[in-house]
């Protein structure tokens, strides 16, 4: 597995865009149609989404807390 000591694995802002019966997911938010030729991030493009609840991986503490 490759460790980019620069980055991290948290996805801290995204963007959905429905584009031609299709669901573009961009790492960044604020990512416009426009941008989409240019962008040089990371894009899934994809003909369907389900989403679920993982709170059985997070674990018994919380994560996402101002400490």
């Amino acid at each position: 597995m490759f460790l980019d000591e620069i980055c991290s694995c948290e996805i801290l802002d995204v963007t959905m865009i429905l584009k031609d019966d299709r669901i573009y997911w961009c790492d960044c938010w604020g990512i416009s149609e426009t941008d989409m030729e240019t962008y040089e991030g990371v894009m899934i493009c994809a003909s369907k989404l389900k989403w679920r609840a993982a709170d059985e991986y997070i674990g018994e503490e919380e994560v996402y807390i101002n400490r």
